[in-house]
Order: structure tokens, then sequence, then C-alpha cells
């Protein structure tokens, strides 16, 4: 296989993974209820990423390619204490998940 052909999947991974950036918002929280001491969010975070290795490290011939991702989601508020400070707290779920051939340790 000649240079040119090897570089094709990497350059086609690479242009992906950067319109996939450019495209993502990092976090994402929507206000479901607000007033002067009251506020509670819905929240999400989603992050995926796509992985190759050339080498398997578990003594298997040949490469890896393979996606991992994430969304952790949840809820959010905080409630004034009437001049006594302000309670905060939240809620969250994580699913997580991975495709393709596994990463290249095994």
């Amino acid at each position: 296989m000649d240079k040119q052909h090897r570089l094709l999947p990497l350059a086609r991974a690479v242009g992906l993974s950067l319109i996939t950036l450019a495209a993502a918002q990092p976090t994402l929280a929507y206000e479901l209820y607000a007033d002067d001491d009251t506020h509670l969010n819905a929240d999400m975070l989603a992050v995926w990423g796509m992985f190759n290795s050339r080498k398997n490290y578990d003594g298997t011939p040949g490469g890896s390619t393979w996606r991992e991702g994430f969304i952790k989601y949840g809820v959010s508020g905080d409630q004034g204490l009437g001049g006594n400070g302000t309670l905060y707290g939240t809620f969250n779920l994580v699913s997580s998940a991975t495709w393709g051939d596994g990463d290249a340790a095994g």
C-alpha cells in the first residue's frame, strides 16, 4: 500500500473530528424554572471520540479502530435560604459505550 492510500483514512478521521468538534456544544443547560430565590436546570454533556492504533498490544495481529462516548444528564438547582445562604444541589446519571474493535490494549 502506498503512502497516499495510508494517509487517506487518517485525513478523513481528522476532518470528521474537526467538523464534529466545531459543531459540538460541550455542555448544555436548559432552565426549567426560575424565580428570585429558586433555579432548576436540566443539564447535559455529551462527548464522543474516534480512536485508532496500527498495533494491538494484547498479542493479536493487526490494529484496532474504535469509538467511545458518554452522555451525562441530570438536573441542578439552587434555593435561597432567606438571607441565610443558598442551598445548591445536583443529580446526574452517566451512560457510556464503546463501538468497534475495542482498544488496542485488549
